[in-house]
């Protein structure tokens, strides 16, 4: 699930720190995201999404669901 998102951190070299900052949820807690430990909030999945210019669905969205 987090694999989108850690391509998309690591294209666009940020630092789990930075964008845990800019997203309000801690490095921490993005690592987690991004290993899938744990899924994000609604919220933090938007906030997450609109710092990439992308939708949810599309970064947390589950592959060959329909």
């Amino acid at each position: 699930m987090g694999s989108k998102l850690k391509e998309l951190r690591e294209k666009h070299k940020i630092p789990l720190r930075t964008l845990g900052a800019i997203v309000g949820i801690s490095a921490a807690n993005l690592n987690k995201i991004e290993r899938g430990e744990c899924e994000p909030g609604v919220q933090n999945a938007i906030r997450i999404a609109r710092f990439f210019e992308t939708t949810a669905e599309e970064l947390f969205g589950e592959e060959g669901q329909e």
